[in-house]
């Protein structure tokens, strides 16, 4: 139980340290940089949508239970569990 305490503390404080970041207050080579590496994951993302692998573990993935744990599977119509989207995507 203290493991899992932790957890969620560190994700609290990672979560306010993200929230809190402001691009104003950034380097602009930092920021480019950002945008270099978001455009790119989004790129990796798309490329592999309807690849072998993900084709093979979309049968085994559960849909979404509601809308508080869900995200998109990346290349199709559904919309996983949040892990289930993560391991997909």
């Amino acid at each position: 139980m203290v493991g899992s305490a932790n957890a969620v503390w560190l994700a609290q404080r990672l979560a306010a340290f993200g929230a809190g970041i402001r691009f104003e207050a950034m380097p602009r080579e930092d920021v480019e940089a950002v945008k270099r590496l978001v455009l790119d994951t989004l790129g990796c993302a798309l490329g592999a949508a309807g690849c072998e692998p993900a084709r093979l573990l979309a049968p085994l993935l559960r849909d979404a239970s509601g809308t508080h744990d869900a995200a998109t599977l990346i290349g199709t119509r559904r919309r996983g569990g949040l892990g289930d989207a993560i391991l997909h995507n």
